[in-house]
């Protein structure tokens, strides 16, 4: 739910902070490169929105006249536009990496007079330099120090809050502490890489640190995000990666900044339309049918989707849809292409509830097709659909017997039986007296609570995976490639399920006993990925 509240994470880059001149018929921006920030605090802020930015700053013939901060100056502009009135909490990401300097020279003077390691020492000479002149922190503590000192009041957008998140100060670097300069050349560039900043591994985990105690809060509201001008792009994407990941849910408002304008809206915003491609294609790779079709009506139901598509993929893709509808409830399709597809998307899900139901299933359904199958030992199988059980009969009109394996095994030769049950017996029963064997029965038993106690059997999830022949480890490798989108991995990983001990079986007695059996959605699977990438 909403809290209706507006925040704001605003990038600050090394010329967010520029100043402004006279130059007696004109004011102009600049921004120095040497400011004074001890003198830069002591002007005032204005509103650099309708002064242009121009090279002045070395003139001698203009005068100092105030400081502005283009970018928040435009991302102000454009909440105004929406008729924000109050950001309650402005956030200014910058990096900070003074506090690991004279660290940085100590290694420097080591690694300086050893020949093995005078690369490292040019290294470090560089990651110096980067440190040194990175005023982001600076600039973020003047800005906050001028909205808090009520120095914005050019905007009529009140800012309640401000907060600097200070990327460089929430442990990342902290191994670089321990570095003598003596260590193996391996653990000095894995440590020291780690200085450099331009790497995901470092915002994210900064990021995560410093938001922490910020995700409760900015939960279910509104979060402008000035931080696609300004600042470093992998500093931006971990910021979406960890909001995305940490918050349940946020109206994200993305602001464009322009050198010419003072803030871009996206026109023909496409991005809806990227989100329901990606859900439809996680939902294919993960063998969820309906859930894709779904956003598919939704792309297609949309009339604007052929100014972003080739609009003859509609007509090409329905046939794709229509054809795993039908894989689903047509009446001749398998039992084990429909069991074995269901067992494996919930265990993607890690839903193993629903993978206990469809085991279960699985296994009545081996148990039918066994029973069915068989035409020497009795000639008719009959449901009674009053006490809800079959019975064989060796003969039509003669007495009918249950049809469970251990009563069979009483009334029927126990090497016909096996015959009749190969490839089931080794699964679920034990060999002498055809009763479930012990590992089947406590998961049985477990089903039994589920569907009539409704208690989770997620406790013997490892123990339904040794059952089912599956290694815990392929299990959360597999996920993962469903994760990362790799189709080709998700299709090797389940051959290896089919080809086990458990479902190999199964697939013989289904009639199903290609090496190379693949899901018919799998194979699906394929013709979507295919057509997908066409459009």
């Amino acid at each position: 739910m909403s809290n209706d509240r507006n925040y704001m994470f605003l990038s600050v880059g090394q010329r967010d902070l520029q100043i402004i001149y006279d130059t007696g018929s004109v004011l102009l921006r600049d921004f120095d490169s040497q400011i004074d920030f001890k003198d830069a605090s002591s002007y005032s802020v204005e509103n650099s929105v309708c002064i242009k930015e121009k090279k002045i700053c070395k003139q001698k013939d203009v005068r100092k006249k105030s400081i502005c901060f283009p970018m928040l100056d435009k991302s102000l502009e454009s909440v105004i536009k929406e008729g924000i009135d109050n950001i309650d909490c402005l956030f200014l990401l910058c990096t900070n990496r003074n506090k690991y300097v004279n660290k940085l020279n100590e290694l420097y003077e080591v690694l300086s007079k050893d020949e093995s390691k005078l690369d490292l020492a040019d290294y470090i000479e560089k990651l110096l330099s980067y440190a040194k002149k990175d005023k982001t922190s600076q600039t973020a503590e003047l800005l906050k120090s001028k909205i808090e000192q009520n120095g914005f009041r050019h905007h009529n957008v009140a800012i309640t809050k401000v907060e600097i998140i200070d990327t460089g100060n929430y442990g990342f670097l902290e191994p670089i502490k321990e570095l003598s300069g003596t260590e193996s050349r391996a653990v000095l560039e894995k440590t020291l890489f780690r200085i450099d900043i331009n790497i995901l591994d470092f915002f994210e985990y900064e990021l995560v640190k410093a938001l922490k105690p910020f995700f409760k809060e900015l939960n279910g509201n509104r979060i402008f995000l000035s931080t696609y001008s300004g600042g470093m792009p992998i500093m931006q994407r971990a910021l979406d990666i960890v909001l995305d990941s940490s918050l349940i849910y946020y109206q994200a408002s993305p602001i464009f900044h322009s050198e010419n304008l003072t803030f871009q809206s996206p026109s023909e915003p496409i991005d809806n339309y990227l989100k329901q491609l990606k859900s439809m294609t996680y939902f294919v790779l993960s063998l969820d049918w309906e859930s894709a079709k779904y956003q598919f009506n939704n792309i297609k139901g949309n009339k604007d989707f052929h100014r972003y598509y080739n609009k003859q993929i509609i007509p090409t893709m329905e046939p794709v849809f229509n054809e795993a509808t039908k894989l689903n409830t047509d009446k001749d399709a398998k039992w084990f292409d429909r069991f074995a597809t269901l067992m494996l998307r919930a265990l993607y899900q890690r839903n193993i509830n629903d993978v206990l139901v469809w085991l279960k299933c699985l296994e009545e359904a081996t148990l039918n097709e066994c029973l069915y199958k068989e035409k020497k030992l009795w000639q008719v199988v009959r449901f009674d659909p009053n006490t809800r059980l079959k019975s064989v009969y060796r003969k039509p009109g003669s007495e009918p017997i249950p049809a469970f394996p251990d009563i069979l095994h009483k009334h029927f030769d126990e090497n016909d039986l096996s015959n009749t049950f190969k490839g089931y017996v080794p699964i679920f029963l034990n060999s002498k007296d055809f009763t479930w064997n012990d590992d089947w029965d406590v998961i049985n038993s477990y089903r039994n609570d589920l569907i009539h106690k409704g208690k989770s059997a997620v406790k013997i999830e490892k123990r339904i995976l040794k059952f089912i022949q599956i290694d815990p480890a392929d299990m959360q490798k597999a996920i993962q490639h469903l994760s990362n989108k790799d189709l080709d991995a998700l299709i090797q990983f389940e051959s290896k399920c089919w080809n086990n001990g458990f479902f190999q079986p199964l697939r013989q007695i289904a009639e199903k006993p290609d090496k190379d059996y693949v899901l018919p959605l799998r194979r699906l699977s394929k013709t979507y990925a295919e057509l997908v990438l066409n459009l």
